[in-house]
């Protein structure tokens, strides 16, 4: 989020202090992240030492912060994990939020200093440990498994019936209408496209694996001594392993990448139906967030430009364009 959520430096550093001990002599708001529920800060101690704050509304998805926990207490060096509170608790309620606490990591994300060969490779590695990872009952009975049924796609006509019924009488939402229109075609196609790959994906089964399920270069941070962390698992799932490998990009990098991974055949369908449906996903919160009269305008606005990002040369609509040139996707 772009701008600040209705809660006071104060009453975050109270929180940090009954919840996990922490004395905070400061608490900065980062605008950071793409997660239109969620806010980040800085918390710095008196001792100098600093954690990550997250702050969500409403309340989390448990596996989004247990499982991490798990990964963590496992060995998995590379995933940063919330720190359990005093208490034991994972989170904290705070007057319709919820607050938890990570390490801070002192790193640049991927996405803007790049990975080196030997990075890729300890990716992949860690990728098809991941994968490979069983959890206990209980636990994965708290995470998501793929049911192939785009979420994107009901989101995504209601708001080409609200774009089509009145235009929006502010600059940004008359700005969408616009794409909106210029890109109607794809859009209402990519909503059915996912719909019928979800149901032919369905139909036949695929083995589900443990999945970050948003595994970017944005989501991976490298710090000065060259060490990788993966971050933010909100979207953590029971899903083929193709839902994380779709992120893997072409040529030598992905080359490196399989070398730790191992040798694996993708299903071209199953990579064509995330294809699509990281599409309409995407349409569909990014359309929405231009329209959502509670966020603010430079969110809004970061929005709308994401928004006509997505028909890009290179870009979501593209890769699934290409995804359905395989002549074994029908």
């Amino acid at each position: 989020m772009r701008e600040r959520p209705p809660i006071s430096d104060r009453d975050l550093a109270a929180a940090v202090a009954a919840g996990w001990g922490v004395a905070a002599v400061s608490v900065e708001f980062l605008p950071v992240g793409d997660d239109s529920r969620a806010w980040s800060f800085r918390v710095v101690a008196g001792d100098g030492g600093r954690q990550f704050l997250k702050v969500r509304r409403g309340p989390v998805d448990p596996a989004a912060v247990l499982v991490p926990m798990f990964l963590r207490n496992q060995g998995f060096e590379q995933v940063v994990a919330a720190v359990p509170a005093v208490a034991g608790d994972p989170w904290r309620p705070l007057d319709g939020f919820t607050v938890l606490l990570y390490p801070w990591v002192e790193g640049v994300p991927a996405m803007e200093r790049g990975l080196t060969d030997r990075q890729w490779v300890a990716l992949g590695r860690f990728v098809a440990v991941l994968h490979g990872t069983v959890l206990p009952p209980s636990l994965a009975a708290t995470v998501t498994r793929e049911r192939f049924v785009p979420w994107g796609a009901g989101p995504v006509r209601a708001l080409d019936r609200q774009l089509g019924q009145a235009r929006p009488r502010d600059p940004l939402g008359r700005e969408l209408a616009g794409l909106w229109q210029a890109h109607r075609d794809v859009i209402t196609f990519a909503a059915d496209r996912a719909e019928r790959l979800g149901r032919v994906v369905a139909d036949a089964g695929p083995r589900l694996a443990l999945c970050h399920a948003d595994l970017h270069t944005a989501n991976l941070l490298v710090d000065a001594d060259d060490r990788l962390f993966v971050v933010d698992w909100d979207g953590v799932q029971l899903a083929p392993a193709e839902r994380d490998l779709l992120f893997v990009p072409a040529g030598s990098q992905r080359a490196r990448f399989f070398d730790g991974y191992g040798p694996v055949t993708l299903d071209p369908a199953v990579v064509a139906y995330f294809r699509w449906e990281w599409v309409v996903q995407e349409l569909a919160d990014y359309g929405g967030r231009v329209l959502d009269g509670r966020l603010g305008e430079e969110t809004r606005r970061h929005a709308v430009a994401e928004f006509r990002q997505l028909f890009a040369p290179g870009n979501v609509v593209e890769a699934a364009r290409e995804a359905d040139r395989r002549p074994e996707v029908s």
